[in-house]
């Protein structure tokens, strides 16, 4: 009698190099090495290649300043010196400068800006920093505000017979002396510096009940 022949069974030992080798001709990745994973290079993020816009800008009008600086240094020791320059001028300056002090320091939230945008932000912020110590300036000149902290001004009277002149104002009202100058300075600095500085001091201002 003759035996009954069995059906061979696949030996999984062998086919699983042959399974392996397929797979490795079918995925064209190259394989890690045990122990270590491979990861993609970093790529700057959206927020880290606007705030490096955003600086870049912000060093570049600094640097503008700078020679802006340069060159009144320059002309103050020529001709007339401090007085071919009015307050006014001095005051921008600082209120711009308090304001790119405290840009430098802020979060851009938008990540899809532009450098367009970014300057335009940037020159409304100065904008409205230059605003608000102009405000400040007026409510020292006017009498609203004042003490041993604000400074005070010369020729803020004006003779008998004599009219407003708004060439005059601009001109010839200037601080006392150098202490005046440099509480200004820093009233416009702080004004650019903080956005709530100047609205929270016209709020006092209307509040006070001895303001007519």
């Amino acid at each position: 009698m003759e035996m009954p022949v069995m059906p061979e069974t696949p030996d999984s030992s062998t086919d699983k190099p042959n399974q392996e080798k397929d797979t490795a001709q079918r995925d064209p990745r190259p394989s890690a090495s045990p122990g270590t994973t491979s990861q993609p290079p970093a790529k700057p993020t959206g927020q880290q290649a606007l705030q490096k816009r955003h600086y870049l800008i912000i060093a570049l009008i600094i640097a503008g300043f700078l020679l802006l600086g340069w060159w009144f240094w320059a002309s103050l020791g020529v001709g007339e010196g401090a007085s071919r320059f009015p307050i006014a001028w001095f005051i921008i300056g600082a209120a711009v400068l308090g304001s790119l002090v405290n840009e430098s320091f802020r979060e851009i939230v938008q990540t899809q800006a532009s450098y367009g945008w970014i300057i335009t932000y940037v020159a409304w912020k100065c904008g409205v920093s230059v605003v608000f110590a102009f405000l400040a300036y007026l409510l020292v000149v006017g009498g609203l505000i004042g003490g041993e902290l604000f400074p005070s001004f010369t020729a803020i009277g004006l003779s008998e017979g004599k009219t407003w002149n708004m060439e005059e104002f601009v001109t010839k009202v200037n601080p006392k002396d150098y202490t005046d100058v440099a509480k200004i300075l820093v009233w416009s600095f702080i004004a650019g510096y903080s956005e709530k500085f100047v609205p929270n001091l016209i709020g006092e201002v209307l509040k006070s009940p001895q303001r007519k």
